[in-house]
């Protein structure tokens, strides 16, 4: 919800909203469940930063900064770390999510507008 600064929450089965979570800047590019379900990353690319959400209350519980223009981002399948495409700096951000900070970036082309994982999450 671009113009609201909100994201809405959908009851897969009925597509009802169940829920509108606010508290976000503007603009948000990308949005990522935990393979748990228990957390959203949400992206903030002007705001250089990821909000996360507790998907049980529905309510910020945190952020991640250190990003450069994030547009997407990819969380592998054990939940521990987060990939980031900062299109600011050309690079793959790489996060630990429990002491939510990047602990390094890897250099890709110009621009990256997208980070995916193979099943395995090797590549």
């Amino acid at each position: 919800n671009q113009a609201s600064s909100t994201v809405t929450r959908l009851d897969t089965a009925s597509g009802q909203a169940k829920a509108v979570i606010t508290g976000f800047a503007q603009p948000r590019q990308g949005v990522r469940l935990s393979p748990d379900g228990a957390k959203l990353y949400v992206t903030n690319f002007l705001g250089d930063k990821v909000t996360i959400v507790d998907t049980q209350t529905d309510k910020i519980e945190g952020e991640i900064t250190g990003f450069n223009k994030i547009r997407a981002i990819s969380v592998t399948a054990d939940g521990k770390t987060l990939f980031a495409a900062n299109s600011g700096s050309n690079d793959i951000a790489v996060v630990d999510i429990a002491a939510r900070r990047v602990t390094g970036t890897v250099p890709v082309g110009r621009d990256p507008y997208g980070a995916a994982l193979t099943p395995d999450g090797r590549f």
